[in-house]
């Protein structure tokens, strides 16, 4: 036993350093801790500010595609489309948070029950109403912006559009210039006859060539 006690406790420096490595180890994750439940608030802040973000986004839009709802059915009848409604729906949350992009765009017409999709859509009537989209997001979107254009430009408008058609768009972008006080130009394969357009230049194919008249 003396001898024993002369060579001490060979576990007695062991048992120190294991001390010394807990306390260590105790203050460390007291410093984790901290770090985590910091980030932990991080997170949430940042969750919250994501989430308001997005819901200031689609309230943005929707409350765009109303205004551009309106302007788009007001301008139906103008193309001879009475008794017709157009329709936009945008990205939805679903129910587990995630958004579910995309533009939807339906029409009723009096022939239909049931709305049809935009692209369903061809020939003349199809023409009218994307150049009715088309002028109603202009509309809209320059009118959001505070910028008021001075002219526009169209290419081929009455694509497909029988003559009553064509009629009907002349009529309609004649009072638009007006209104507007904007000088409108566009450029078409089928004459349309009118008094309404300010002067017009018509290209015109002979077997001797091309020739340029103004009127």
């Amino acid at each position: 036993i003396a001898e024993i006690d002369a060579a001490g406790n060979m576990y007695r420096e062991t048992y120190h350093e294991v001390r010394k490595r807990l306390k260590a180890n105790r203050e460390d994750l007291s410093t984790l801790t901290e770090q985590r439940n910091k980030r932990q608030h991080t997170l949430e802040r940042t969750k919250y500010w994501v989430r308001g973000f997005k819901e200031i986004r689609l309230a943005q839009i929707t409350e765009t595609l109303e205004e551009l709802e309106i302007v788009t059915n007001a301008m139906l009848p103008a193309f001879g489309l009475h008794g017709w409604s157009v329709l936009y729906d945008i990205e939805k949350e679903t129910k587990k948070g995630s958004v579910k992009p995309g533009l939807t765009v339906t029409v009723l017409s009096p022939s239909n029950k049931a709305a049809v999709k935009w692209q369903s859509w061809s020939g003349g009537e199809g023409q009218r109403l994307m150049l009715i989209g088309a002028l109603a997001l202009s509309d809209v979107l320059l009118g959001r912006a505070g910028i008021r254009p001075g002219c526009e430009i169209l290419d081929e408008p009455t694509y497909f559009m029988t003559t009553q058609g064509s009629r009907d768009v002349v009529v309609y972008l004649a009072e638009r210039a007006r209104l507007l006080d904007r000088a409108i130009w566009y450029t078409d394969h089928l004459v349309v006859p009118s008094s309404l357009f300010a002067s017009t230049v018509s290209v015109i194919k002979t077997k001797d060539g091309s020739r340029i008249e103004e009127d």
